[in-house]
């Protein structure tokens, strides 16, 4: 099967960065919530990218 591009975008990793998002900026209201939730997502996805390769190793 033939895998569609910008597919990626979409899947869990995307669901969990919007829902990361939207969850630091209702928890810190104001310009701190937004500076919390603009580390909050790259970090999500390191922390991924982490399990996703120690999950290899095994």
């Amino acid at each position: 099967m033939e895998e569609r591009p910008g597919s990626a975008w979409f899947g869990l990793p995307a669901m969990l960065a919007v829902a990361t998002f939207v969850a630091a900026i209702t928890a810190v209201e104001g310009l701190g919530g937004l500076i919390v939730a603009i580390v909050a997502v790259p970090v999500l996805f390191l922390v991924i990218g982490l399990a996703m390769t120690l999950a290899d190793r095994r």
